[in-house]
């Protein structure tokens, strides 16, 4: 009797363990020169628009991710026409033409200037992630389940409070 009652104790200790450590999975941010901003939740990898409609609810984080994803778009836009300034005198002198070297000089200060952009975009990226986490953690925090195992007089149960 007595083992058969540790057991159910050490059963219901384990399981109310599982039970309640079922909670939200965090986002998490990944950044990479080439691949860009991306995000994944729950294993699955999201894009801006699919990380946007996650975290609509908390607005803090989705404004933020808001001003990156803008960020983000244009710094992509600014590269791209420094870089576009760069390579048209690269291959005018590979062509053997007559390269103009003020528009690769142009193209490279406007290619720089995307750089300071896409870091601010990161930076707001993991501001917007790390507001949503916080707010998954004050949500988690706030329910208040517990489930015990009593032994009183008249017999032994469990007992659910929420």
């Amino acid at each position: 009797m007595i083992k058969k009652t540790y057991l159910a104790s050490f059963l219901v200790l384990f399981s109310s363990g599982l039970i309640f450590g079922q909670a939200n999975e965090s986002l998490t941010v990944k950044t990479s020169f080439f691949s860009g901003i991306k995000f994944e939740h729950n294993g699955n990898n999201l894009n801006f628009d699919e990380t946007l409609s996650l975290v609509d609810q908390n607005e803090q984080a989705a404004t933020y991710l808001r001003m990156s994803k803008n960020q983000a778009t244009t710094s992509t836009i600014v590269g791209a026409i420094g870089g576009f300034f760069i390579g048209w005198p690269v291959g005018t002198a590979i062509g053997g033409g007559e390269p103009n070297w003020n528009l690769f000089y142009v193209g490279a200060g406007i290619a720089v200037i995307s750089i300071p952009i896409y870091n601010s975009a990161v930076k707001n990226a993991r501001k917007g992630v790390n507001k949503y986490n916080k707010g998954l953690a004050t949500l988690n925090s706030t329910i208040q389940n517990q489930l015990t195992f009593t032994i009183t007089l008249s017999g032994a149960g469990l007992k659910f409070s929420f």
